[in-house]
């Protein structure tokens, strides 16, 4: 083979094995409690664990005993080195000492795909519903019809600042089950979300919240558009002025419309895709 096929040769199989290194096994463990079941990765308080029956492996992956008693925080484990082609023999086993784990779970092996972040901010860009600018509009104007007689709300407040890094949002996120006002910035949530020990996934602002999709909101993102980095925090009005200190203009749809007459027309349909 020549030297130049061989160096070919080379940089193809790095290639290959700079792609396999971005699949790997994971065991996953839920607890179906009814509650927070799906979203919460949790093994059995008191147990043990085995798989295909290897020493090594038993004391690697043996589950402790959480501390004092309280509940552990448990991670997703990376099986891949344990695991072989055909079959597989997985056993936990589940102790319910004096009554403190009544629980009952669910354990599966999943194929996991490690993305770059720049990866996953891309596909919520591209492939993730979004939360339209009319349904933010809609939104906003619920907040208005809350006034009673001893409340009166004529401005909605937005903070344009990231709870995480208290810096300027670039581009507004929430998720499926956000019900708040205010958004998180998607490259800034990705980013703090990227280290293994640190993968909450919770919602800033409603911590008990797990977002599964991620949506852009085009709303706050029209008017961070329109205010233009000067400020951190704005009001829109009853009457749909974007106000700040030394800045006062009308709130526009994404494309030049009044939202004071996209709100008078039709009601907004489901959640959209961006084209």
């Amino acid at each position: 083979m020549s030297e130049e096929l061989l160096q070919a040769y080379k940089s193809e199989q790095n290639k290959f094995n700079q792609e396999r290194k971005k699949f790997f096994l994971q065991l996953r463990c839920l607890r179906m409690n009814g509650a927070d079941g799906v979203l919460a990765h949790d093994f059995p308080q008191f147990g043990q664990m085995r798989l295909n029956g290897k020493p090594d492996c038993e004391q690697k992956y043996f589950i402790e005993p959480p501390p004092n008693d309280k509940k552990r925080h448990d991670k997703f484990m990376d099986v891949s080195n344990f695991l072989k082609a055909g079959d597989n023999f997985v056993e936990v086993i589940q102790h319910n000492k004096e009554g403190k784990d009544p629980s009952f779970y669910a354990l599966g092996i999943f194929v996991v795909m490690n993305f770059e972040q720049n990866e996953v901010v891309k596909f919520v860009r591209e492939l993730q519903p979004v939360l339209s600018f009319k349904q933010g509009l809609q939104q906003v104007n619920k907040e208005f019809s809350k006034s009673s007689e001893e409340v009166f709300c004529d401005i909605v407040p937005l903070n344009l600042k990231d709870d995480f890094t208290l810096k300027p949002i670039t581009t507004p996120m929430r998720g499926q089950w956000c019900k708040h006002i205010n958004c998180f910035d998607l490259e800034k949530y990705i980013s703090s979300n990227s280290s293994f020990n640190n993968r909450r996934w919770n919602c800033p602002l409603i911590p008990k919240d797990k977002p599964v999709l991620f949506m852009i909101d085009e709303f706050l993102e029209q008017v961070i558009n329109q205010v233009q980095g000067r400020v951190e925090h704005v009001s829109v009005t009853k009457d749909l002025m974007i106000k700040c200190e030394g800045f006062c203009e009308p709130l526009l749809s994404p494309g030049g419309e009044s939202a004071k007459k996209m709100l008078s027309n039709s009601p907004s349909p489901g959640h959209t895709m961006r084209s």
